[in-house]
């Protein structure tokens, strides 16, 4: 749904601007079912420290929204902030300017799904089905 392309989203805005992707910790059901995968210890402590500093209100930053039911954004706009803002951006997304393809497996290539979550599929993780899954909270 909504919540998986604002992080693809996120993953594809990363790739184009060579940053990092950091889940909130207030996240916590999508936390409670995937592991984020970092590329090294720096890039994790780095976003640990940055979501201290937040919770301490010590941080501000430029605010992306890429949301689907509202207004989009300028291009022009969004390449600039993700170009030049310094350290950080908050990106609030649950969709992408000009969706590519999505190679299969991308998702995976960030998130490892946790134990407890494989344990309720109805399939083994070597042989998952060409459907979507959709788990989620309900609205409200």
């Amino acid at each position: 749904g909504n919540h998986i392309n604002g992080l693809l989203s996120a993953h594809m805005l990363a790739d184009e601007f060579d940053r990092i992707v950091c889940i909130s910790p207030e996240y916590t059901a999508f936390l409670d079912a995937f592991t984020p995968y970092y590329q090294s210890a720096e890039e994790k402590e780095w976003c640990d420290e940055l979501w201290t500093k937040k919770k301490g209100g010590k941080v501000a930053a430029p605010d992306i929204r890429l949301i689907n039911y509202a207004q989009p954004p300028s291009e022009c706009r969004l390449r600039k902030q993700m170009e030049f803002a310094e350290g950080h951006v908050t990106l609030t997304s649950n969709t992408y300017p000009r969706w590519s393809h999505v190679s299969r497996g991308y998702f995976l290539t960030h998130y490892q799904p946790k134990p407890l979550l494989l344990s309720i599929l109805p399939w083994r993780e070597s042989s998952p089905p060409d459907v979507v899954v959709h788990l989620r909270k309900p609205d409200g």
